[in-house]
């Protein structure tokens, strides 16, 4: 059985080429952003479905985990202390910061 990111991959694609290099559905280039404005907007997937008849439920599902892994990232905050990375929950360091005042990185629980 492929792993999610493995069946995430086979459906999306980044391409300079296409969609101005915006994340879309491999080979119908349907934009990620374009399923996301429509779930936003109140549509339940079998909307999407319906006002995008070239996609698959699987492709609704491979954006909004795409978009999720997009979003579980770093943070980088300015402080007048100095800049703080903040790791989202479940992240490697989860529970810490790392933080850089005058140049000097440690970390603090």
């Amino acid at each position: 059985m492929s792993s999610v990111n493995e069946r995430m991959e086979k459906r999306i694609t980044v391409n300079p080429d296409q969609c101005r290099g915006r994340p879309c559905i491999r080979g119908i280039r349907i934009q990620i952003i374009d399923i996301l404005d429509l779930l936003a907007s109140g549509l339940g997937p079998d909307e999407v479905l319906q006002e995008l008849p070239d996609l698959e439920k699987e492709n609704i599902h491979a954006a909004l985990k795409y978009a999720s892994r997009k979003l579980d990232h770093p943070v980088i905050e300015a402080r007048p202390s100095g800049p703080m990375l903040i790791f989202p929950p479940g992240a490697g360091a989860s529970g810490y910061q790392y933080s850089a005042p005058a140049g000097a990185f440690f970390l603090s629980p």
